[in-house]
C-alpha cells in the first residue's frame, strides 16, 4: 500500500524551478506543515533549487 501522500511527494521531488516550486507549495501548504514526508521532500527540493550553484547564468 503507497502512502496517501506520496504523490504530492513526487511532484516535489521532479520540481525544477523555483516557479515550480512556490506553485506546488502555496496551494499545499497544510499537507508540508503536518507530512512528514511530504515536509521532507519540501525541505529537500528547497535547499536542493536554492543552494545550487548558477553555472548556466550566462548573464554576467
Amino acid at each position: 500500500m503507497t502512502e496517501p501522500h506520496s504523490n504530492l511527494v513526487d511532484q516535489f521531488e521532479a520540481v525544477q524551478t523555483l516557479e515550480e516550486f512556490d506553485a506546488l507549495a502555496k496551494p499545499n501548504r497544510d499537507a508540508i506543515l503536518n507530512i512528514g514526508s511530504v515536509s521532507n521532500a519540501f525541505n529537500k527540493k528547497f535547499r536542493e533549487l536554492t543552494s545550487a550553484p548558477k553555472q548556466y547564468d550566462t548573464a554576467a
